[in-house]
């Protein structure tokens, strides 16, 4: 007998309004699954300066203040958290299945969430941008560390509202991009109000092969290419969409496209996303060329530039 993996989701909260907008996002996401949540925050109890003067003879004659401080941080913290659960719980999920852990700071912030990753978890979930604007003007330092660092775990990054019921797949034949299909349906087989696009995107001949000169190759050549490259992909997408519908999702919901001729496949799936009103991409974090498998797919990496208002799924 199969025994069904317990999914749990760990979410990386600090006090912005990135992490209630991501709280929010997940509680519509997961509503109605027997998901068990865990709202994870790295309590900083002194600011790093501090932790650089501790020692000083000065330093004594602070101690009021940073508790102070410290308390009120603390408050500050237990309070936004239980907004965060309240959200979540108002969604749909059940009281029961979302967790608060206030974890003091021991390695770092980031470090210690990865620490926390070892445990366990279906997957991570963090706003792209945090409270401290300095630090997450492209992409948040603790979400980028994330992003980076994990391989064994899929990613969810967070930016803007994301509207919770379109998910757009991107389906390039790798493994990467299968184990996104069987993620996602593992996550929203159950819901039967979500909306999937599974996308290939055919770049045009010309700019795989780097060629600069327009009249190489032939407009024969790339026609055949577009043909030869659709047939490809049928498989693929026959495969993806088959997964979906096993995990409870209704045929009519499920949308297969080949789009031809693209300058960028990032692009291309942002904007198909963007067009169909869809809040979050789902992607394989490594493509099908040993290039794009180098740390994280060129494709996945720009995405995550591109988007600022989406949900952006990075599955290992």
């Amino acid at each position: 007998m199969t025994v069904e993996r317990e999914t749990r989701i760990l979410v990386a909260m600090d006090c912005s309004e990135q992490a209630q907008a991501t709280a929010r996002y997940l509680g519509e996401v997961l509503a109605g699954s027997k998901a068990k949540v865990v709202l994870f925050h790295v309590l900083a109890k002194l600011p790093d300066s501090y932790y650089d003067i501790s020692d000083l003879a000065t330093f004594q004659s602070k101690i009021r203040e940073i508790a102070t401080w410290d308390w009120g941080e603390a408050n500050k913290v237990h309070l936004s958290m239980e907004k965060a659960r309240n959200t979540m719980v108002d969604a749909g999920l059940s009281a029961e299945a979302v967790t608060i852990d206030v974890h003091d700071r021991a390695e770092g912030i980031a470090r210690d969430i990865l620490k926390e990753c070892q445990k366990g978890y279906t997957a991570v979930a963090i706003g792209r941008r945090g409270a401290s604007i300095l630090k997450d003007a492209l992409l948040g330092s603790t979400a980028n560390k994330l992003v980076s660092s994990l391989h064994h775990l899929p990613v969810w990054v967070l930016g803007g509202k994301p509207e919770t019921k379109g998910y757009v797949v991107g389906i390039d034949g790798s493994a990467g991009s299968m184990r996104a299909v069987e993620h996602l349906a593992a996550m929203i087989g159950h819901k039967k109000e979500a909306k999937v696009k599974l996308v290939n995107v055919v770049r045009r001949l010309g700019i795989q092969a780097d060629l600069n000169d327009p009249s190489i190759p032939s407009p024969e050549t790339e026609e055949a290419w577009e043909k030869a490259a659709q047939t490809a992909a049928g498989p693929n997408l026959a495969k993806a969409e088959k997964i979906l519908e096993q995990a409870g999702m209704d045929k009519a919901r499920i949308d297969c496209k080949v789009i031809t001729g693209a300058l960028s496949r990032a692009e291309s799936l942002v904007e198909e996303a963007t067009q169909a009103g869809f809040g979050t991409l789902v992607m394989g974090r490594r493509g099908l060329t040993k290039i794009e498998a180098f740390i994280m797919g060129r494709v996945t990496g720009k995405i995550l530039s591109l988007t600022k208002d989406k949900a952006v799924w990075i599955v290992h």
